[in-house]
């Protein structure tokens, strides 16, 4: 995989930030985004692309785990032990 960019590490820690909050809960993509839309730290204001982008990486990196939701073909995210030690680095 090749290095990430500067916006792919801010959106990616802003991601995990807002999955370490939940406190080991889980969230859907557009809770993410929503979450990634109201944090003052990433400007200008991420697309859902970039959205999809930050979790494809999460998930590849193993710094997020995604289980199926019981109801829909979405996607519940939650942070792994993995996610918490790049946070802390990010």
């Amino acid at each position: 995989m090749n290095p990430l960019t500067q916006r792919e590490i801010m959106l990616c820690k802003s991601a995990l930030d807002f999955l370490h909050a939940l406190d080991g809960g889980q969230a859907i993509e557009l809770e993410i985004h929503a979450a990634l839309l109201r944090d003052a730290a990433v400007h200008p204001k991420p697309s859902a692309c970039e959205v999809e982008s930050a979790i494809r990486i999460l998930s590849e990196q193993k710094w997020a785990v995604g289980v199926p939701a019981r109801i829909g073909a979405r996607m519940k995210w939650c942070s792994s032990d993995t996610g918490e030690a790049a946070r802390l680095v990010m």
